[in-house]
Order: C-alpha cells, then sequence, then structure tokens
C-alpha cells in the first residue's frame, strides 16, 4: 500500500487537493459577501448557513475529506475539513473533486469548470453572495463579458448590475 499523506489545514490556498497535485497551484473562484472576496470587512457566510445549503441541495453533500492519488505514484493525499462538501452529481467528481470549501466566510472552489459555476451561481443566489474570482472578476448570472481567462467569460475589476 502506498503512503498517506494528511493534513488538516490549508496551505496556500488549497481547495481542492486534485487540482493542486494534477495542475499545480491554481486559481481559486469564491462565493461571497465581501468586496472584493479577501476584505476583513464584510458580511461573511456562517458555517450555519452553509450547513444549511449543503443539505438542502441534493446535488452536494458534507464529505469532510479529499483524497487523491497524484498522477503515476503510489501515495495518497488527504485533506480534511469539517466544513469541505462535493458535488456529488459532478461528472468528474472521482477524477477531480468538485469541491466546495468554506474558510473564513466564503465558500472557495479550485479551478470550477462551467458546471460547477452554474452550481457555484445557485448557491451563491440562496446564500445573497456572488461569485467572484481571485482577480475580482464576478461570474454571476447576469454581467456581460468584459473578458476571457482560460475560456471563460468574465468581467474584470467590477460587476454590472442591469
Amino acid at each position: 500500500m502506498g503512503l498517506i499523506l494528511q493534513c488538516d489545514f490549508v496551505i496556500a490556498s488549497v481547495a481542492s487537493v486534485a487540482a493542486l497535485t494534477v495542475a499545480g497551484m491554481g486559481y481559486d473562484v469564491h462565493i461571497t459577501r465581501r468586496t472584493p472576496w479577501w476584505a476583513d470587512e464584510g458580511e461573511q457566510i456562517t458555517t450555519q448557513e452553509w450547513a444549511a445549503v449543503v443539505a438542502a441541495d441534493s446535488e452536494l453533500e458534507m464529505v469532510q475529506v479529499a483524497r487523491v492519488s497524484p498522477r503515476g505514484q503510489d501515495a495518497v493525499l488527504e485533506y480534511r475539513h469539517a466544513w469541505l462538501a462535493q458535488m456529488v452529481t459532478h461528472p468528474e467528481r472521482d477524477a477531480h473533486g468538485a469541491w466546495l470549501d468554506w474558510r473564513d466566510g466564503r465558500i472557495v472552489v479550485k479551478h470550477p469548470d462551467e458546471l460547477l459555476l452554474k452550481k457555484m451561481r445557485e448557491i451563491a443566489g440562496v446564500l445573497r453572495a456572488h461569485v467572484q474570482g481571485d482577480d475580482c472578476e464576478y461570474y454571476d448570472e447576469g454581467t456581460l463579458p468584459a473578458h476571457s481567462r482560460n475560456g471563460r467569460r468574465v468581467i474584470i475589476g467590477g460587476r454590472v448590475d442591469s
């Protein structure tokens, strides 16, 4: 059997162990009420709100642990967090995780695809929040694309409200 590495903390903003081990350090997208997402001030999403959203959504499950084997290695990397959920209906969940990690008053996803971004927008609607990338671009419904990053249509620097 291979080596098992375990950590009970987040290093360098790691929400998806699979994304870290497969693609290196990556790009986070946040469900947040703060503007910008990293601001110290502003309303937070509570763990109680997050738990209620996960419990009410049949596509989500609070898994609390993520495990992945790096390509070509016998090691298993494990990330544990009490508020780690997974989109269990995501077709790539076994290969790439589809993990949503609550931390510091926001939900963080690493390298979300269009399906996961759609789910993030749904969750943000329930939580009265918005979906914002590391570079402050918004992924919310109703925004007009002003820039493309990695094939995603996004707004850089602000929200366009109709």
